[in-house]
């Protein structure tokens, strides 16, 4: 590829730099001049302060792994980052521009947290490979609006608390309302007293902004650096001239290549030779560093993490180690929290087998999962999971990283923003959501309702609901192969109670049967057991996931008693279900009727039960004191589910058609006659 020469250097005037960015971006097509305006004028004149003298980037290979990252956080100023990445680049400029663009279509704040999680993975990369191969700083260009946010303060306490001294986040304001100013002081005090160094300067003089930048590698804080301007402009005589040279270039380039239209992509500059010596001294930054990772002892694995292949045998380890637990898990026989145990344990044995693996938590301990204190390594982040989640974007952005975070289901509300850009960007991120402890005075007095059905309507994530131990193990490595975006696995932090079985890790119906292969979950759903005689004989099928796959079981052990042959599939993971055949999915769903058992709303479910199938969740919010009760509550009993799959079906049980006939017989219905002795709290029943 022909080299394109380089406008300036550190020796050119700063304030020229950035009114060629400026006209370029007035140029460049798709963009309006009211939105090259609306750029808040500081930041070009720090950008090209930061292009030519602080950061570290090579122009011919942009995107080389210890660069410096230099992102934006609005739409609003990717006309300013593209102009420049255009003016000092060698590279095609659809490449470079291209990289992290869904980070400034992001929400107001969610940039800051993601720059925090990308200066994070610096750290952590670092102190794997060494400064040797991970040298590189976290540059952010920001809104005011984006301070404002409560993500944004959430991050700010975070990079505090992980030491976080490589991040510089630049402000810039033109305000001139002085509640606006007042708002933005509260802000910048706020962040001051999270353990931020904040720097406020005058937008319009170039020396001191240089000699900010110039000090920003010797801090030992996150930074924050205002420009504050009176809402000057660039100078209008300068802009057009440099417009007019733009337009004689673009001119000369067309008369040349008159079949060509001009590329007005890229801004045309004139060779010389005074530019050259720059190029070389970046380019050669990046040559030192491909000779230190061709010595350095961990070249291969590095490469490995950066190209984000899988080590192999991981799968097989994984397995061993899953079965290992399994056998400790069986000599114990506690039946307290045995999805949750299971489902932490697998997360602890990823951390072993996969060094990039990042785990980080939102209030919740090892501790909680019956673990001993300090056996999982987490990034404690607290109550902050819009923060957390923020974090794990940077995390993955960065590369090289494959972050997990473990939070409440109960808190996806919170995380949605950040969760949705997740999704948006299509990054591989792992989630663990633990559902609510009904028995916990500190969980919401409310049961999850919708939850599940949110998480499920988000385009590119796919949501693992297991039921028991051999599903979570099968649901890690299925969400390990997950690349289209982030993948969740829902844990109940309870067990079902009544259980026939005294294995915590088995469901209570399979005593006595097969236990289905660990494979199953991969694809998504499958038949956990065929109903009695064989698929032919198969009169109801019940579709369950998680802790009422248990339910489920029971209730097709009571209607086999009764004649009517039921089928259980399990449907951990709709995403993958879907991805199946058409003829594998009629296989596991039959022809029959379709009940779908769940404690939350059927919103979504209508796809699998076709037109006579039948729903039975939570549809409304209800109080509970234990986990029976809110079964109770929800109307999922054994009972319950018989009684709606014999209603579907139109059969009734010899018992209740001998009473219904004893009671016509009698001429009505006992219980409805009102009673002798009425208690002083009692009625009597109306409607006789």
């Amino acid at each position: 590829m022909a080299r394109k020469p380089h406008l300036f250097t550190p020796s050119d005037n700063p304030q020229t730099f950035a009114e060629a960015a400026h006209a370029f971006a007035l140029r460049s097509g798709g963009v309006t001049p009211a939105a090259i305006q609306d750029i808040p004028h500081p930041f070009w004149l720090v950008s090209a302060l930061l292009w030519q003298q602080a950061l570290r980037f090579d122009p011919d290979i942009p995107l080389w792994p210890d660069r410096d990252r230099f992102f934006v956080s609005s739409t609003r100023l990717l006309p300013l980052r593209n102009a420049f990445l255009d003016l000092v680049t060698s590279a095609t400029p659809s490449s470079a521009s291209a990289e992290l663009f869904g980070l400034a279509g992001a929400l107001p704040g969610q940039a800051i947290a993601a720059a925090c999680g990308m200066t994070l993975a610096e750290k952590i990369l670092a102190g794997r490979f060494g400064r040797s191969l991970v040298d590189h700083r976290t540059w952010l260009l920001a809104l005011p609006g984006d301070l404002e946010t409560g993500v944004a303060l959430e991050a700010a306490a975070l990079a505090d608390r992980f030491h976080l001294d490589r991040l510089t986040v630049i402000v810039a304001s033109a305000t001139r309302d002085p509640k606006e100013k007042a708002d933005l002081s509260l802000t910048l005090d706020r962040i001051e007293a999270s353990g931020w160094s904040v720097r406020r300067l005058d937008g319009d003089d170039p020396a001191a902004i240089a000699q900010v930048l110039a000090a920003t590698p010797r801090a030992r804080k996150p930074r924050l650096i205002l420009c504050e301007t009176l809402g000057k402009t660039l100078s209008p005589a300068l802009g057009a001239t440099l417009d007019a040279t733009l337009d004689a270039t673009l001119a000369e380039t067309s008369r040349k290549t008159p079949a060509t239209p001009p590329d007005t992509t890229c801004f045309p500059a004139r060779p010389s030779e005074t530019h050259l010596p720059d190029a070389r001294r970046r380019g050669s930054v990046q040559r030192a560093w491909l000779r230190r990772l061709t010595r350095h002892p961990m070249r291969a694995e590095f490469e490995r993490t950066l190209e984000r292949r899988t080590p192999a045998r991981l799968e097989d380890d994984f397995l061993r180690s899953s079965d290992e637990r399994l056998s400790a898990d069986h000599e114990e026989e506690e039946q307290d929290a045995a999805l949750l145990r299971s489902g932490i344990a697998g997360r602890e044995r990823l951390a072993d087998l996969l060094p990039e693996f990042v785990s980080m938590s939102a209030g919740h301990t090892p501790r909680s999962a019956g673990m001993a204190p300090g056996e999982a390594r987490t990034f404690a982040c607290g109550p902050r999971e819009p923060a957390m989640v923020g974090f794990m974007n940077g995390l993955a952005l960065h590369g090289s990283i494959l972050p997990c975070g473990t939070a409440n289901l109960s808190s996806a509300d919170r995380m949605r923003p950040a969760l949705r850009f997740a999704a948006l960007s299509r990054e591989r991120l792992l989630f663990v959501l633990i559902e609510d402890d009904p028995e916990a005075s500190a969980c919401p007095p409310w049961q999850q309702v919708e939850q599940l059905a949110s998480l499920r309507a988000m385009p590119n994530l796919a949501l693992f609901r297991p039921a028991d131990s051999q599903e979570i193990t099968a649901a890690w490595l299925a969400a390990l192969s997950w690349r289209h975006g982030p993948a969740v696995i829902v844990l109940a932090r309870h067990s079902r109670r009544g259980s026939s079985v005294n294995t915590p890790n088995a469901l209570p119906a399979l005593a006595g049967t097969a236990i289905p292969s660990v494979r199953k979950t991969e694809q998504g759903g499958y038949v956990l057991l065929e109903a009695k005689g064989g698929g032919a004989h198969r009169t109801v099928t019940l579709i369950a996931s998680g802790p009422e796959v248990s339910l489920a079981l029971e209730a097709r052990h009571r209607l086999e008693e009764e004649g009517i042959f039921a089928a259980v599939v399990s449907l951990p993971c709709w995403e993958l279900f879907e991805k199946q055949s058409s003829a594998y999915r009629k296989a596991v769903l039959g022809q029959c009727p379709r009940v779908a058992i769940e404690a939350a709303s059927g919103f979504g479910w209508e796809r699998w039960l076709g037109d006579t199938g039948i729903f039975i969740g939570s549809e409304e919010f209800g109080v509970a004191s234990g986990f029976d009760p809110l079964y109770q509550s929800s109307g999922l009993t054994p009972d319950v589910v018989c009684t709606r799959v014999r209603a579907l079906l139109g059969v009734e049980r010899k018992q209740e058609a001998r009473a219904r006939m004893e009671t016509q017989k009698r001429g009505g219905d006992p219980r409805l006659r009102p009673s002798p002795i009425v208690k002083s709290n009692q009625r009597p029943v109306a409607g006789r």
